[in-house]
């Protein structure tokens, strides 16, 4: 058995630019390698390194308690990687010449899973997997889980004209642990009227049109027009629904909210979901 649980997302890191792969994916992939003769042949075909020790700092994710963080689901549009950390899935993107590029989050179980960076043809490719050990910490506030990458190895399939190996150095593993998600769901009150607050939120934030089947991570709900903006230069999707409130209007939003490092080896998400806040209480109440 080749996995047991395998989630795989596409996305546009630095090594993978050259390729042109523009937008995130996931797929659930499961089974038996050897019952598929293609995959077979593959392996058969495949060189690979020895795994190595790494040396990377380790990465600690800071999750506070805050009743507006949301439970994530693993479902067709987000998946779970420990608690409520996870990442967001979109559609599949194919490059350019028929390569595809992947962060792939395999084999996960409740202390370890593996980050694989693979480059491939939509048959046979290559890649660079790192073994990530994790530890969950409660502590009164809330939790915190450190990501330890210790052991790193390579592989090329097929007999010619094999890709090159992703350059996915230890710089890029920290980036893919550090840009893990949480959810997040709160209201506004806004003294002004549902029309100029939705305005307010047209003008200010930038809207997307929500390709077909998009569904909010958060609730789970179909919209055609979702937003986005910028939290310390990661992409924060949101949507909104704005309501009639006494003598103005309520907001209720719902967003995706990135990690990013806030210092050193720590992604505090108590930072973030502050500045999140600040950014679209803003907005609402502009």
């Amino acid at each position: 058995m080749d996995m047991s649980n395998a989630n795989t997302t596409t996305s546009k890191a630095p090594y993978m630019s050259a390729m042109a792969a523009s937008a995130a994916a996931v797929v659930l992939l499961s089974g038996c390698m050897a019952s598929n003769p293609v995959a077979s042949m593959r392996e058969a075909l495949t060189t690979s390194s020895a795994w190595t020790p790494v040396t990377t700092q380790p990465v600690t994710l800071k999750v506070p308690n805050d009743p507006s963080i949301q439970p994530r689901k693993n479902a067709a549009y987000s998946t779970v990687i420990v608690r409520d950390i996870g990442f967001d899935n979109a559609a599949v993107t194919i490059s350019q010449n028929t390569n595809y590029g992947r962060i792939l989050f395999q084999s996960l179980t409740p202390s370890s899973f593996i980050v694989h960076a693979r480059q491939d043809n939509g048959t046979a490719g290559s890649g660079m997997r790192y073994s990530i050990d994790y530890k969950l910490s409660e502590t009164p506030a809330g939790y915190s889980v450190t990501f330890q990458p210790t052991t790193v190895n390579s592989y090329q399939e097929g007999l010619i004209g094999k890709f090159p190996v992703p350059d996915f150095n230890e710089s890029y593993l920290r980036r893919e642990l550090s840009k893990l998600q949480i959810l997040y769901r709160f209201e506004v009150d806004s003294p002004y009227n549902s029309d100029s607050v939705t305005a307010n939120f047209m003008r200010q934030a930038a809207p997307r049109a929500a390709k077909q089947g998009w569904r909010d991570p958060v609730t789970g709900k179909i919209y055609g027009t979702y937003y986005t903006a910028k939290l310390r230069g990661q992409e924060m999707p949101f949507s909104v629904e704005v309501y009639p409130y006494r003598n103005g209007s309520k907001a209720v939003i719902s967003t995706t909210i990135t990690g990013t490092e806030t210092s050193p080896q720590l992604v505090d998400f108590e930072v973030l979901i502050k500045e999140a806040r600040k950014m679209l209480e803003d907005i609402a109440r502009s």
